[in-house]
């Protein structure tokens, strides 16, 4: 559903184009509590550095930012990450 509201958001302009699902999701769950459970730390501060551009930027695209960074910094989410931060073992 995430994926969704991100792509019609895209859509109407009113969305950065590099912002992912999954940005979304790691931002909803930075500004909440936080689980317990230990990440890769390389990837932990690749998620920080790209939360800390969308959420300064305020996730605004070109039909609504005057001034928007040209590119988030580091690399997209890894997906295999967040499925196994949430993935119990046994």
């Amino acid at each position: 559903m995430v994926g969704e509201i991100v792509a019609r958001a895209q859509a109407d302009g009113s969305l950065r184009p590099d912002v992912t699902a999954l940005d979304i999701s790691w931002l909803i769950e930075q500004f909440s509590r936080r689980s317990p459970d230990p990440i890769d730390p390389a990837e932990e501060a690749n998620v920080r550095e790209r939360l800390l551009a969308i959420a300064l930027d305020g996730l605004r695209g070109p039909a609504l930012a005057s001034r928007a960074a040209d590119v988030l910094p580091g690399r997209r989410p890894s997906r295999r990450a967040y499925v196994a931060r949430w993935s119990t073992s046994g």
